[in-house]
């Protein structure tokens, strides 16, 4: 950045680089562990520390299976959630690897397995599925693995200086999921690989807007972690409450509001006897 000489000024930023578990359902969303990423290493090292420990701690059926971004498209990485016992899905993206071309050949000309509406999504999908298939050297030879192709149209409407716009669009998706999957209809793979945006609608975006989750209040590494381990807390904490409050579930309270009420109520002087009385 430039200085007031207009010169140019090095500025040391830090910035958290975590791997998080994200519990992602119908009804419930909330942060089960997180693993810093040591210096040196990649994500795929540090979510294997994570699993490993949810499985310690959770035991194996705690969830049935994990969903990944396209990073985590990776032989070894894959090989060891096998090991683990769950199941996976993973977004594939890389156009270069072979699984990913091949799934497109064998697709071109088939008339799709499904085709529906996503109502959640305002989408009209088709899916196409290809089993059978060889990951990669890195995986398991005689393991084979299964690939969803979606195709995915719809409408978007825009405000463009005071006119109403609307524009189609359209948009392709393909995931890769472990074996036991392929018994499953292409559907459920669709979902799960959609569900891999929960962490970012439902954590994320919530942690960073309304928890200062972008903020390192220490630079210290074991200060920072512990920060977010408190900052983790306390978002599993409102998330438990607000599903129990039944002015939430009936729509009259808005989080935001039940967020204003708890600040309020921090504010208030009680004894420390009270906070913790439960009759």
């Amino acid at each position: 950045m430039s200085g007031p000489d207009g010169g140019k000024v090095k500025v040391i930023q830090f910035y958290p680089r975590y791997v998080f578990a994200h519990l992602s359902g119908p009804k419930i969303h909330i942060v089960l562990d997180i693993e810093p990423i040591h210096p040196g290493e990649d994500e795929c090292a540090a979510a294997l520390r994570l699993l490993g420990r949810l499985r310690r701690i959770y035991g194996p059926r705690f969830f049935d299976g994990i969903s990944a971004d396209a990073w985590y498209a990776k032989g070894p990485f894959l090989r060891a959630v096998d090991k683990l016992g769950w199941w996976w899905i993973v977004v594939l993206k890389r156009e270069d690897m072979e699984v990913y071309q091949e799934a497109l050949q064998l697709s071109r000309g088939q008339r799709p397995c499904a085709t529906f509406r996503d109502e959640p999504r305002d989408r009209q999908v088709q899916l196409w599925e290809v089993k059978d298939l060889h990951f990669s050297d890195g995986y398991t030879q005689n393991q084979p693995v299964a690939v969803v192709i979606s195709d995915e149209r719809w409408t978007e409407r825009r405000v463009v200086g005071g006119q109403k716009c609307v524009k189609p669009q359209q948009s392709r998706w393909m995931w890769v999921a472990c074996e036991d999957l392929g018994a499953y209809l292409a559907e459920v793979i669709y979902q799960g690989g959609h569900r891999r945006w929960g962490i970012e609608n439902q954590a994320f975006n919530e942690l960073t807007q309304s928890y200062h989750l972008t903020h390192c209040y220490h630079h210290d590494p074991t200060s920072m972690l512990v920060q977010m381990l408190i900052l983790i807390f306390g978002f599993a904490l409102f998330t438990a409450f607000a599903l129990h409050s039944q002015l939430v579930r009936l729509e009259k309270l808005t989080l935001k509001a039940l967020a204003h009420q708890l600040d309020l109520a921090l504010e208030e002087d009680l004894p420390w006897n009270l906070w913790f009385h439960s009759g």
